[in-house]
């Protein structure tokens, strides 16, 4: 497989699935985490709406998506990102929730305005939470994506375990593993 190139062709399409996803999830997992942590109580109706969408795992998502967007790419971007956005989301938003109190005392003391306060405080309070959220999103999305190409794609490392499935051949499943 490696010699003839479909691994790493499989493995290019596996890899820019779950970068295209993955950097939309991070990039509005944060802005919304980073929101709706500063916002306290003003944030509870869009936490309402993601924490009843939340416990949906990511392959519950893989048919509507295959309705939404069709088979390829955009129903891939689309499970990558539902697999990765939700915990980002939460980590980061509970990080910028739980600033120490005295930090914010202290910037409200320095006559601090909200905007430093975020950029000077909260977030450098919660920077090694929110590298930790990213971590866990890139994981779950690269389990997103297999199981996003096992059933909607005509590429990719869950495509490729799905074929060689079809055909009984163990060896091919445990590469693309």
């Amino acid at each position: 497989m490696l010699l003839d190139g479909d691994l790493r062709h499989d493995v290019a399409a596996s890899l820019s699935r779950v970068a295209v996803g993955y950097i939309i999830a991070a990039l509005l997992g944060v802005s919304l985490g980073v929101l709706t942590g500063v916002a306290g109580r003003g944030g509870e109706p869009v936490r309402a709406v993601l924490e009843l969408l939340r416990p949906i795992p990511p392959i519950a998502w893989v048919p509507l998506s295959i309705l939404w967007f069709g088979l390829g790419d955009r129903a891939a971007w689309f499970i990558v990102f539902v697999g990765a956005f939700f915990p980002i989301y939460i980590q980061v938003a509970l990080a910028v929730a739980r600033c120490p109190p005295q930090w914010l005392e202290l910037a409200e003391s320095l006559r601090s305005g909200p905007l430093l306060t975020l950029v000077r405080v909260r977030l450098p309070a919660a920077a090694p939470q929110i590298a930790a959220a990213l971590r866990t999103g890139l994981g779950l999305a690269w389990t997103s994506v297999i199981a996003a190409e096992l059933v909607g794609a005509q590429s990719g490392l869950g495509y490729r375990i799905q074929m060689h499935r079809l055909v009984l051949e163990t060896e091919g499943v445990m590469v693309g593993m």
